[in-house]
């Protein structure tokens, strides 16, 4: 399975705490959300979505000092990065993405690497699945807390099963793509409808790397 697992310091980087604030809760395992199983349509519906991604801008310092001193290291330089990475939730008994994918089949461009951030403990059941190489059946890697896994979303199938276990899992997942890889594409993110370039989906700190309006 071509997946590979960063650490990093959680008093450093207290993205755990940041979310919990952004949502008021003290308990993310506590979440509850419908017991109607998810769909790819919907997947991203919830109060919980709607307050972290409202508040966003709160914890955006964090988020991407996150990015250039955990992940940069594992990217082509110069990069672009997912302005806002992407919140999941998977309540008890049901599912935190809609349908096994490749992120090639939702228009991404090849080339990105794929980093997915877990906030809390993970299990077989609330792991995401990875086909261990192609047409093979996927397999789950629980990574946890404190760790970060990277994995080639646009070309390897994946997804997760529903959660049998009695705690919500909460984690975020985002984007970084060279900027050798980079073009001027009309493609579109299917949740956000924003173009896969700099100042659409993507976001680049280098002044000289943004892109014209």
């Amino acid at each position: 399975m071509n997946t590979e697992v960063l650490y990093y310091d959680r008093a450093e980087f207290p993205l755990i705490e940041s979310v919990m604030w952004l949502l008021g809760v003290d308990d993310l395992t506590s979440l509850t959300g419908p017991s109607e199983l998810k769909k790819r349509e919907n997947d991203q519906e919830s109060p919980y979505h709607d307050a972290f991604y409202a508040g966003f801008e709160k914890i955006r310092h964090l988020y991407t000092r996150f990015v250039h001193h955990v992940v940069a290291g594992h990217v082509e330089a110069p990069y672009c990065y997912q302005a806002v990475p992407t919140f999941r939730v998977q309540f008890p008994e049901n599912v935190a993405v809609g349908e096994f994918h490749k992120d090639g089949d939702y228009n991404h461009p090849d080339g990105e690497i794929n980093f997915w951030v877990p906030l809390t403990p993970v299990s077989r059941r609330s792991a995401v699945w990875i086909e261990p190489s192609p047409n093979a059946f996927p397999e789950p890697v629980p990574v946890q807390p404190g760790e970060v896994l990277v994995f080639d979303a646009v070309n390897t199938k994946h997804g997760n099963v529903v959660n049998s276990t009695s705690q919500t899992r909460v984690s975020f997942d985002f984007r970084c793509l060279p900027m050798s890889r980079h073009t001027d594409t009309e493609a579109a993110s299917l949740n956000t409808n924003l173009r896969f370039v700099v100042g659409g989906y993507y976001l680049t700190d280098d002044e000289s790397l943004k892109l014209p309006e």
